[in-house]
Formats: structure tokens, sequence, C-alpha cells
């Protein structure tokens, strides 16, 4: 059974981008519209990783991943962003994100990336 991915990003082509991606590379992928309703299925079913954007419309994204880890505490993060802080870095490792890729990034570096959280 293919690893389960959480695809939780505000931008529709760049979500849309990433899905696809994942789902060429043989895993099965999630994405919902918003992380209200990405929350709402996390209660619903486990993943093995999530790929969420540091900034997200409805719950942001330390918000969205605190919630997030109090239903699913060992699910690793990978954290796609455009520009980050050191503090909004530290903020994330904090929420234990195992991973950071800087947008825009290689296709090729985001699925050898996902495929080590996803193993370890």
């Amino acid at each position: 059974m293919p690893a389960k991915i959480l695809v939780v990003q505000g931008e529709e082509e760049i979500r849309e981008f990433v899905s696809e991606a994942f789902q060429q590379a043989g895993y099965a992928v999630v994405a919902p519209v918003d992380s209200y309703v990405a929350l709402e299925m996390a209660q619903e079913s486990e993943f093995d990783l999530v790929a969420l954007s540091d900034q997200l419309p409805i719950i942001d994204g330390p918000a969205f991943l605190r919630l997030l880890k109090e239903r699913q505490p060992h699910i690793p993060a990978l954290l796609l962003y455009h520009q980050l802080s050191k503090q909004g870095r530290e903020n994330f490792e904090t929420l234990s994100v195992q991973a950071f890729l800087q947008m825009p990034f290689r296709i090729e570096d985001m699925l050898t990336t996902v495929e080590e959280l996803v193993r370890s």
C-alpha cells in the first residue's frame, strides 16, 4: 500500500502541482482545499506525511500543524515555503517539522525528501 500524503497548500496551482508529482511517484494523495477541511480529514484518516505551506488561509501554518500534531503526533512534516524568517523557521522546528524546501524547488528534491521522511 502506498504512503498516504496530506497536502495542505493555500495556493491552488501549487497544491495541484505538488499533488500531481506525488501521485505520479506512486503516493496516495489527499489535497483538501483549505486547512480546516484538512484537519477534519486528519480526524478520519491516518497519514504518513503532511506537506504544508507556511501561509495558509483559515488556519495558519503553525496553528494548523499544532492541531494536526494533537491528532497525529508522529506524522512527519515537510514545509514548502516562499520566504521564512529565522524566527519562523524556529517556530516550525519547535513543531517538529523535519524538512524544509524553499519554492521554487526541483521536483526531484521534493520527492527525495519525501521518500526519506516516509522511510524514517
